[in-house]
């Protein structure tokens, strides 16, 4: 992905194009912005190369420099997200087989997936690379808290969401 930021890139966006990824996301529920990110995740990727392909269906006279100039990618990754539609095999198979677990703020009640654990490297008062745990909201937010913390019971399994 390119160095841009995701805000700079919308800002720089035609028109038409920030109504293919809006329309994506609206379609995906994720967040548009994170369309334009670099995450990784199924979902995200998913939606992701959703509005490439729309884009390159509504504009196909546009080359995937083209394209990637303006969803400030490089070319070759357009390219290899179209073939992946094209071909209907999804190209971001990594922790497809994986459930992520969701748990709910006892005290909220708000509802959150846990991505996984990681280290934290802060210059705040807390220890370096501490053990973390990673969870995002259904707003796309990404929360970190120290795995002590999270697992005092302020945090408990959530119901599956129904399919």
């Amino acid at each position: 992905m390119s160095n841009s930021s995701p805000h700079a890139v919308w800002a720089a966006m035609p028109v038409w194009a920030r109504v293919v990824v809006t329309d994506a996301a609206t379609e995906t529920g994720v967040p548009a912005i994170d369309v334009l990110g670099d995450t990784r995740f199924k979902e995200v990727v998913a939606a992701r190369h959703a509005a490439w392909a729309r884009a390159k269906a509504l504009k196909p006279n546009l080359s995937s420099a083209q394209l990637g100039k303006i969803f400030g990618v490089e070319p070759s990754t357009i390219r290899h997200a179209l073939r992946g539609v094209a071909s209907g095999k999804p190209r971001d198979r990594r922790g497809a087989h994986k459930r992520r677990p969701r748990v709910r703020h006892v005290k909220r009640g708000t509802v959150y997936v846990v991505i996984g654990k990681a280290l934290l490297q802060s210059e705040r008062p807390v220890q370096d690379y501490a053990e973390v745990v990673v969870y995002q909201g259904d707003d796309g937010q990404l929360w970190a808290r120290p795995v002590m913390e999270f697992e005092d019971g302020r945090f408990e399994p959530a119901e599956e969401k129904a399919a």
